[in-house]
């Protein structure tokens, strides 16, 4: 079997993906830009920047020995970040400079398959191409051109300006070349793969393997049911119009006061004045831990992921885990148990309507919670490691 060359410099499922290459026993190199362990940069730079810098940059099961650390590039990003406040800017700087150092220690192995995640492939798949390596891309995005588009609609639709730009020319050109140079790209769901396929993607190149949750980190504290006046919803995640959050908030005003709304994460600048206009039965907490966001799931009732487009969705995955149903657009790839959970995209009538169904059922919620509780806990990480390994393997 050929060695496995694993390449990221953030997280997404690369550290996973080592993993994965390991348990199959052909992991030759893990190169990621910090690894939380002794005696590596990891270990370093929770001292210095925290431990929740470092929280998803380890893994047991990785020998140390196979990790190689380039820290520099993300490490000027996230200072940048901190001490300048300068959010998101020098991402794209950071992931190419990754990328060259990656691309000059492929040259230096003889593994033969090459796995790497968007935006720092580019330099490392000419030269696996080169030398004859397969490559299999990580390609966690949407297609970002028509998001754009639908979130310009529900922009306009809404009267609300200031909204997620897309993809900048560079980034734009940075990813199709890296789709251009890979074998086999790797989806989460089948809305991602069609997503893939109208960017230019062969079908046959695409291999779907869904994402996961940690079933014991996210979990119910008691089953709601019966017992309880009203229905708390909650949203996690950015909390903008690509997230259809217009949407929610607008299907939740319709349905009186016996409705509560929480929403969790960074508000969109374009949309901090209109959500002025939901303070009566919405409540806005801003970004959370994960161990509060736990909470408060455990706290709420119902999940609503409204969004324009989405991959897969983790929070909804999350937040099944811990007992609560979830109503998810038909463009979101995240998996669920009943697809009558799904309603239309941008479709305020549909989201009400799923809502009243719990407002005025409460052992139907209890019973979706159990439903939703055993459905997640099945899409394990061991679960997505065995389907991407078989990828690997060829």
């Amino acid at each position: 079997m050929k060695g496995v060359v694993v390449s990221y410099s953030g997280v997404h499922q690369a550290y996973q993906l080592a993993l994965a290459a390991e348990e199959g026993s052909c992991l030759e190199r893990f190169l990621c830009s910090w690894f939380d362990g002794p005696g590596l940069w990891g270990g370093v730079l929770g001292l210095v920047l925290g431990r929740e810098a470092v929280r998803r940059r380890g893994l047991a099961g990785i020998p140390r020995g196979k990790v190689r650390e380039f820290p520099w590039p993300e490490l000027g990003f996230k200072l940048g970040e901190r001490l300048l406040g300068l959010p998101g800017r020098g991402w794209m700087e950071a992931a190419r400079r990754f990328d060259g150092w990656a691309a000059g220690r492929v040259r230096e192995l003889s593994a033969g398959v090459l796995v790497c995640s968007e935006n720092c492939a580019r330099e490392s798949f000419r030269v696996a191409a080169g030398l004859g390596w397969r490559r299999v891309y990580d390609c966690p995005g949407c297609n970002a051109e028509w998001l754009k588009g639908l979130t310009e609609e529900a922009g306009r639709w809404w009267g609300v300006e200031g909204l997620w730009a897309g993809d900048s020319p560079v980034v734009k050109g940075r990813k199709e070349e890296e789709l251009g140079l890979a074998e086999v790209v790797l989806a989460y769901s089948e809305f991602h793969a069609a997503g893939l396929v109208a960017r230019g993607v062969r079908r046959e190149q695409i291999v779907t393997v869904p994402l996961w949750c940690d079933g014991g980190f996210w979990r119910p504290r008691e089953w709601r049911g019966a017992g309880r006046d009203g229905l708390r919803v909650i949203f996690a995640g950015g909390i903008s119009v690509r997230k259809g959050v217009p949407f929610l908030v607008e299907a939740v005003r319709g349905l009186g006061p016996r409705v509560r709304l929480s929403l969790v994460g960074a508000v969109e600048p374009g949309l901090r004045g209109w959500l002025g206009r939901a303070e009566g039965f919405t409540r806005v907490l801003g970004p959370v831990c994960r161990e509060r966001l736990r909470e408060l799931y455990q706290e709420h009732d119902v999940l609503v992921l409204p969004s324009l487009g989405d991959s897969f969705g983790f929070v909804a995955l999350e937040a099944m885990a811990c007992g609560l149903p979830v109503v998810v657009t038909t463009h979101c790839g995240v998996p669920v148990p009943d697809e009558g959970w799904r309603v239309p995209v941008m479709d305020v009538r549909s989201i009400r309507e799923r809502l009243e169904y719990y407002l005025d059922g409460r052992q139907e919620l209890a019973v979706d919670g159990r439903r939703a509780r055993e459905f997640a806990v099945g899409f394990t990480a061991e679960r997505y490691r065995k389907g991407v390994g078989e990828v690997m393997k060829g």
